[in-house]
């Protein structure tokens, strides 16, 4: 990057909220070519551009000194997770982009290294982002994770019309309404789930151009899902798992078809879409950034372990993380899992497995990559982790 020319700032730093907000939209809609082709990020992303929203303080921009002009940006927004009820802190980076007047000069690897470089002094356990894999993999970023696609016919929604009851009813959800939106943040029964708020999760469910809907069963809230586009189905959840098939059919009601993803950990719906699908096809959820091993290791094992059974063992594990080195040892006891931090001295002289950033990512949550041919059965079972962001409350 030139020194000379450009800066790197941090969107808390600027005094004129509103100024800086609008000249972060300005830099945005520009440089991804929105400004042309009508499109803005104030209607794609109310969740970070909506009323009283300032997704600028989120944001490490690169500022040209000799006019204070924003040139290039990438957001980190804070997107936090419960897993089986442990909390972890997570950062969604989005809206990374360069003016195309000056490409070439490494703003864009700067502001991201900045990005990342904060979220890991802010305690982040991992940060997420769509996007190509080998632009972002030299921030410490890998395709990984596991979600499953499935496609339903509409002959197979037909089928499902007799459930669809009479007490059962379908409505776009109000941003008004504040009793759906309170029990859409407490009554998520997935066991790993963004954490939400009653303010913002209207914004959220409609970003992406998505259109959220409450299911109702004799007056009463009994579940939503989001829809997107003629056939994608971005989120369905219902607290009783009876309600499931209910939701799907009034959904595709209006539909040739429903494409959705969904992770196998929420298997009342995985196992019901399954049975429906005519075909479906597994794969890397998300780019995913590790940076605290031990603790996403730790609560991604113990959801592994609600679904899949796990072989017992013991592995010790010395990672070179983008963050530090971090050594740990996972065991699994009658299929009940444990993970805890050790000194890397002492997982020396014990043997274990060395890896680097890459080769850890990939061994833990990749069900593609050549490094799960793990010779110990053992372990080899209790991989890959299930990290997935669902497309509501990706960025």
């Amino acid at each position: 990057m030139n020194d000379n020319a450009y800066k790197i700032t941090d969107g808390r730093e600027y005094v004129n909220r509103e100024a800086i907000n609008g000249a972060y939209l300005d830099l945005i809609n520009d440089a991804f070519g929105f400004t042309k082709n009508g499109e803005d990020f104030r209607r794609l992303l109310p969740k970070l551009f909506g009323k009283n929203r300032d997704a600028a303080a989120e944001t490490t921009f690169a500022e040209d000194v000799r006019d204070g002009s924003l040139v290039a940006c990438a957001g980190r927004f804070p997107v936090d997770f419960t897993v089986c009820g442990r909390k972890l802190k997570a950062f969604g980076i989005g809206n990374v982009c360069t003016l195309e007047k000056v490409r070439g000069n490494g703003l864009m690897s700067a502001v991201m290294t900045e990005a990342v470089r904060k979220m890991a002094a802010d305690g982040a356990a991992l940060s997420f982002l769509g996007g190509s894999r080998f632009r972002y993999r030299r921030f410490g970023f890998e395709k990984c994770g596991v979600s499953t696609t499935f496609e339903i016919e509409k002959k197979s929604l037909d089928g499902l019309l007799p459930r669809l009851t009479d007490d059962y009813s379908l409505e776009p959800l109000s941003p008004d309404d504040k009793e759906a939106c309170e029990y859409i943040v407490s009554a998520d029964p997935r066991p790993y789930h963004a954490e939400r708020k009653t303010a913002t999760v209207y914004d959220t469910l409609c970003s992406w151009h998505s259109v959220p809907y409450l299911l109702k069963k004799s007056g009463s809230l009994a579940g939503w899902a989001v829809a997107n586009g003629d056939s994608y189905v971005t989120e369905a959840i219902c607290p009783d798992p009876a309600d499931l098939a209910p939701l799907i059919a009034a959904v595709g009601r209006t539909l040739e078809k429903i494409i959705i993803r969904a992770p196998e950990y929420y298997t009342e719906l995985y196992d019901l879409l399954y049975s429906l699908s005519s075909g479906w096809h597994s794969g890397g959820d998300n780019c995913f950034c590790i940076l605290d091993y031990t603790g996403v290791v730790s609560a991604m094992l113990e959801l592994r372990s609600t679904y899949r059974a796990l072989a017992d063992g013991t592995l010790t594990l010395i990672i070179e993380g983008i963050a530090g080195t971090e050594a740990m040892r996972i065991n699994v006891s009658d299929g009940t899992p444990s993970v805890s931090a050790v000194d890397p001295a002492e997982a020396s002289r014990e043997g274990c497995m060395r890896l680097g950033h890459f080769e850890a990512m990939n061994l833990l949550f990749s069900d593609r990559s050549p490094q799960i041919r793990m010779p110990d059965p053992a372990p080899a079972s209790w991989f890959p982790l299930p990290l997935y962001v669902g497309s509501p409350d990706d960025v």
